[in-house]
């Protein structure tokens, strides 16, 4: 289970998903229901992965 604890989100992740408006919670439900596209399991400082996601649409009129 992904749950606040099992992901590291970096300091540019961060100041990215507030320029977009995405929640940690968003994050967490796209990478619960996301694919794996490819894996980088010798990345330094730590393992990463690049997924694919997808968080709620929101309309603006």
């Amino acid at each position: 289970m992904v749950n606040r604890d099992s992901v590291i989100i970096s300091h540019h992740a961060r100041v990215r998903m507030f320029e977009r408006n995405i929640s940690t919670d968003d994050l967490l439900s796209a990478i619960r229901a996301g694919e794996i596209i490819e894996s980088y399991p010798d990345d330094e400082p730590r393992p990463s992965l690049l997924m694919l996601g997808f968080i709620r649409a929101t309309r603006i009129m």
